[in-house]
Order: C-alpha cells, then structure tokens, then sequence
C-alpha cells in the first residue's frame, strides 16, 4: 500500500526551482493527524502532498479542510493561518523562502468555500515550490 501524507499546502516564492522533502517528523505528524480526514483506500493524502493529479472534487476540497483543521492551521472562526502552516514547514525546508511563498499565496484567497480556498492557496504554492517524493 502507497505510503499516504497529507498535505496541502506548502510554499516558496523562489527565484529558482527549488525541490526537497518533507522529513520523517512531518511525514509522522501529518499521518497520524490527519488520517482520518480520508477512507482508508484514498489516496487523496499523497495526491496532496506531493501535487500529483490533485483534482478540485468534493473528497479533495473536505479533505483540504478537515486536514487544515487537524494540523492547526485554522482558527475558531476557521480562517486559514497561514504562519502556523509556515512554522511546520519552516522545521525541514527554507523559512524565508517558506514565508515568502506563503505570504504571496494567502494575500487572496479566492473561492467559495474554505475548501476551495485552500485548494486555491496548494495550486499557487506549488507553482512556486516543489516536493519531491523519494
């Protein structure tokens, strides 16, 4: 079975194309908070991580915001908090870079739902910013 990780959202405004993983640590804590976010044959969790044929359907969209939500990435109100999502990637990759490409990302995020929201912000971070799977 495919290893699954979440996420969603990660970042970099770069002058050039930057490309790196995510660490064992934040592969853990990804997993084991958001897990349940997903049945347990979806594959959505790496489609995400790794913006691999990240469609914008109904799994995809819930998926953005029950994962933001179990990662702490939302407030009470739950608007997204995008220096939370910069300090847990800031622990493996660039942070200026990190905080540059968030900044740049959540300015405006258009959309009608959170989901939507939030599918907006991964599609612009990861025009800017790559992950490599291993």
């Amino acid at each position: 079975m495919a290893v699954k990780v979440l996420c969603f959202m990660i970042l970099a405004i770069v002058l050039s194309e930057v490309t790196a993983d995510y660490s064992k640590i934040q592969i853990k804590q990804l997993f084991s908070k958001v897990r349940s976010c997903v049945s347990p044959d979806a594959d959505v969790i790496e489609r995400v991580m790794y913006n691999r044929n990240v469609v914008k359907d109904k799994e995809t969209l819930l998926y953005f915001e029950c994962a933001s939500e179990k990662m702490g990435w939302l407030n009470a109100e739950r608007q997204f908090q995008p220096q939370l999502l910069s300090d847990f990637f800031a622990q493996n990759f660039d942070r200026a870079a990190i905080e540059s490409t968030v900044n740049a990302c959540s300015s405006s995020l258009p959309g009608e739902s959170l989901g939507e929201q939030l599918y907006n912000f991964h599609q612009c971070f990861f025009s800017k910013f790559e992950i490599k799977r291993n």
